[in-house]
């Protein structure tokens, strides 16, 4: 093996470098599709994870189909400043919680299978959980719109990095507007 294909890379350095880049894995070939070119259906990973026993818990009524998933180990739903963190932005997206399902994936097990079968979600919304913690095969950045199945995706921080008045939590705020406004087609 040759002395460069030893280099193993950080997760942080590797973000920095494929930031507008979505991969796809596919029987142990790597496709990178540029965010603006459209993916073809016979480079679609299914998503076929086994389900999980039993209905998964949620909060909310589901009647737009926004799924929204966090990872709160220390709660059952979310921590009350979270759930007030979410409850802005799902106003600001002119829905309201009836419209949501709001799924905490740290107390039970879930994957995107089971959540596409139970909710048939149009919008999916991740704070603090990546792809793979959901059984999905690929990886998408954050603040990114990707859409398959006729579901849209958008991965982002922890609704915690939301809270903080650094400029990073501004530039973080600023990326998930400006990507909900794509989703929702706000104005």
């Amino acid at each position: 093996m040759a002395e460069f294909e030893k280099i193993q890379l950080s997760p942080t350095l590797l973000h920095t470098l494929y930031a507008n880049s979505l991969v796809l894995l596919e029987n142990d070939a790597i496709h990178a599709v540029k965010e603006n070119i459209a993916l073809p259906t016979e480079n679609v990973i299914p998503m076929d994870e086994p389900e999980p026993n039993g209905k998964i818990v949620f909060e909310g009524g589901n009647e737009k189909q926004v799924v929204i998933i966090v990872n709160d180990e220390r709660n059952k739903i979310l921590e009350k400043t979270s759930i007030d963190m979410l409850l802005k932005i799902v106003k600001a997206c002119k829905l309201s919680f009836q419209d949501i399902a709001l799924v905490n994936i740290a107390a039970q097990q879930v994957n995107f299978t089971s959540i596409r079968n139970e909710f048939t979600p149009k919008v999916a919304l991740f704070f603090g959980v990546d792809a793979a913690a959901v059984g999905l095969s690929f990886a998408i950045p954050p603040y990114k719109k990707f859409e398959h199945n006729q579901c849209k995706f958008l991965f982002a921080e922890n609704l915690n990095a939301f809270k903080e008045n650094s400029d990073e939590a501004r530039n973080s705020k600023t990326q998930l507007w400006a990507t909900l406004q794509e989703i929702f087609n706000l104005p």
